[in-house]
């Protein structure tokens, strides 16, 4: 599995690069975080420090816990994990459980970009599926939901569940 981002640190600011392409996919700092490939200004004024970024030395981080790559590895008619984009078609099989973590919360996103990721994973997972909504950013939130007729169902909430429960329908 490529679940890898290399990251480089210039001053306060960390680069996150593909590891396939070396394409920045995210910049932040303590205050901020920007997607450079969602605005062609953003990369025309960030083009020449993206570049520098590029250059310094990188730390490849891994994604994905090792136990669950391992039990995948073991377990291919069980479990299959696959990188995507959750604001992308999914062209693959059709999954029974999607799991979000750490990724759907309003630090990254506005509520308009968090539903249509809901409603393209809702487009692809198969009726009676689950999603699976998890931050622990703090302390740990999950929010469980089934797909019943093209609609989220709420199962189960862990501590209040998560902040963006409201907008999954």
């Amino acid at each position: 599995y490529n679940l890898f981002v290399d990251i480089s640190c210039v001053g306060k600011m960390f680069y996150f690069f593909d590891t396939r392409t070396n394409q920045c996919i995210l910049i932040s700092n303590n205050q901020f975080v920007i997607y450079p490939q969602e605005s062609k200004l953003i990369l025309f004024f960030l083009n020449s420090k993206i570049s520098n970024a590029s250059r310094q030395i990188k730390k490849r981080v891994k994604l994905i816990q090792p136990e669950l790559v391992k039990y995948a590895n073991s377990n291919p008619e069980k479990i299959y994990i696959e990188q995507f984009n959750i604001f992308e078609p999914w062209v693959a099989a059709t999954p029974d459980i999607i799991k979000v973590s750490n990724v759907l919360n309003r630090d990254y996103f506005s509520d308009d970009m968090i539903k249509r990721a809901i409603s393209v994973m809702k487009s692809y997972l198969k009726n009676d599926g689950y999603l699976v909504i998890s931050d622990n950013r703090e302390i740990e939130k999950v929010s469980l939901y089934q797909l019943k007729d093209n609609r989220f169902l709420k199962l189960i909430e862990i501590n209040s569940g998560t902040e963006i429960s409201n907008l999954v329908s």
